[in-house]
């Protein structure tokens, strides 16, 4: 079997016990380029397979050392594309691999969240695509990215009489979204408040922001707590 076909973990045992043998070998050479195609391959695999990958990495952007010297790159909303091309970089490389699991930890925990809301049968969530509601989480969990660098400023500027509504009308909060967009997220925001807050909800009710407030302070991560706590 060529050396670029054997498995990751194969490659990188073998290398653990080269890495001492002096001079470096032809073939601990060959070795070290195979595992680190391999492990591009991996990454490339990985970061191809999420789901509404686009979308994750252009609300939790890479840091900005993924680009060293190269400030323009991040006047725009990262791609895909752009995590595959560093890929060829060995310093870099870890970093990527972490981005790409902390991205694959948030998928998760969205597909587990959208699992739970079309399979308990929630009012107003009838009928709602699988893909569609996962997108729609995605966009309310980006609350905490928004603000989560000044909680406790953000939050207070928000009065009581605020409704989730109000946060969305007129606002581009959520990316410019599309009106049938919009509407299915406050659909879903108002069933997770149902289910995740206690009674009555605060002075708005369930449409009010108390379930907004939650995912700015501990992310949809206490959400789903609350849901399976329930």
């Amino acid at each position: 079997m060529p050396l670029d076909q054997l498995p990751l973990e194969i490659l990188l045992n073998i290398l653990s016990y080269l890495d001492d043998l002096k001079p470096l070998s032809s073939s601990n050479k060959g070795l070290k380029s195979a595992a680190a195609d391999s492990e591009a391959r991996n990454l490339r695999s990985r970061l191809s397979s999420l789901t509404h990958r686009e979308l994750l990495i252009q609300i939790w952007t890479p840091p900005a050392f993924f680009f060293p010297g190269n400030s323009k790159q991040h006047r725009r909303a990262p791609e895909t594309n752009d995590l595959l091309s560093l890929l060829g970089n060995s310093e870099l490389k870890p970093l990527v691999r972490n981005y790409t699991t902390s991205l694959e930890e948030k998928s998760e925990l969205v597909k587990k969240m959208t699992q739970y809301l079309l399979s308990n049968g929630l009012a107003g969530l009838a009928n709602f695509p699988e893909s569609f509601t996962q997108e729609l989480l995605i966009h309310l969990w980006s609350a905490r990215e928004r603000y989560g660098h000044d909680i406790d400023g953000y939050l207070s500027h928000l009065g009581d009489s605020v409704t989730f509504k109000d946060l969305c009308d007129g606002q581009d909060r959520y990316f410019s979204m599309q009106s049938p967009q919009v509407e299915g997220m406050m659909k879903v925001y108002y069933a997770l408040s149902k289910k995740t807050l206690e009674h009555p909800f605060g002075p708005r009710g369930h449409d009010g922001i108390g379930l907004h407030k939650m995912i700015v302070r501990g992310g949809m991560e206490l959400v789903l707590e609350r849901l399976t706590r329930r």
